[in-house]
């Protein structure tokens, strides 16, 4: 029963916490409805505020979400001629869709391989010698201090003298036209998390050795490997599961920098566009909620595998 309660509790958590969450980000994402900003040659620009209009879009999304409208396009714009069409905003959607797809795919496939591969690297440093250890400390060490620009500059040299090597463009550099990359914005992300994520299992493991289990199973004559498995990984995976989230949204900052770079069309270019109107205001809070959620199911996850492993918590 006590289980059960701990499982209703985590979705109860993580449902309000999505709810909070996407509240915050309808509100900041709509801030530039209630600014306008008139530009003058020679007397500084005029800023005037229209904070009824800004609550009204507010509130008229809300009401769209209840009716499964995530910010469909509808209104005539400048850049437009004649009014929308059902099938060009078809195409638009279809369009910010693809964008989003993409961002997500490469956030999702950099977050579970960089994790699953600092965890293992965390984990087998314990049983290799002295100087391997301290190889891919110091590897790491290195990786986690440089920054996110030096590093893609790097991994972008990289790509271009393997390519150079094989005679033939294997690995792309950035996106041009129908060109589109993969792997390179994915490890733009992966190395940082795996780094981040070594760095949390290794203090974990750590931490765990100075148990007295551990002390306590070693003096019985257990295998290495059966007392790191059972006293040390088991605790260890504890804590990386709490932090997991933090790591998501490290990883999703990042995407913007990586994105920008590479020349990606992903949910930051509507961040570039500095869109102000309405309708595509709609459509970020729709996608900021989106990878909102993928957060907020990361989070789920972590919480219920941590009930799994640390029995304490189901009490």
């Amino acid at each position: 029963m006590s289980a059960w309660r701990s499982i209703t509790s985590v979705l109860l958590r993580n449902l309000i916490g999505f709810a909070a969450i996407s509240l915050v980000i309808i509100l900041i994402t709509f801030l530039p409805l209630a600014i306008k900003v008139t530009p003058h040659a020679t007397t500084p620009d005029l800023m005037t505020t229209n904070w009824s209009f800004y609550f009204k879009s507010v509130g008229s999304f809300l009401v769209n979400l209840t009716h499964g409208d995530f910010g469909e396009l509808r209104i005539k714009m400048n850049w437009i001629r004649g009014f929308m069409t059902p099938e060009l905003n078809k195409q638009i959607l279809s369009f910010v869709a693809g964008m989003a797809s993409r961002s997500a795919s490469i956030l999702m496939s950099a977050v579970a391989l960089g994790t699953l591969s600092g965890i293992l690297l965390g984990a087998v440093q314990f049983f290799v010698p002295t100087w391997a250890r301290k190889l891919i400390g110091g590897f790491n060490h290195v990786i986690f201090s440089m920054p996110d620009l030096l590093l893609i500059l790097l991994l972008s040299l990289g790509v271009v003298k393997f390519n150079q090597l094989l005679g033939k463009y294997l690995i792309g550099v950035a996106d041009f036209g129908e060109n589109k990359i993969f792997a390179l914005p994915m490890l733009s992300l992966l190395i940082p998390v795996s780094a981040l994520v070594y760095r949390y299992t290794v203090n974990a493991c750590y931490e765990a050795y100075s148990q007295e289990c551990v002390r306590t199973a070693r003096a019985k004559g257990l295998p290495e490997h059966h007392v790191f498995r059972k006293y040390v990984m088991r605790p260890a995976l504890d804590s990386i599961l709490a932090v997991l989230p933090k790591v998501v949204a490290f990883a999703a900052s990042s995407l913007v920098i990586v994105e920008r770079f590479l020349n990606i069309q992903g949910v930051t270019w509507w961040f570039q566009a500095r869109a102000n109107i309405p309708e595509l205001t709609k459509l970020l809070a729709t996608i900021l909620m989106c990878l909102a959620a993928f957060v907020v199911v990361v989070n789920l996850i972590a919480s219920l595998l941590r009930l799994w492993v640390n029995p304490a918590l189901r009490k």
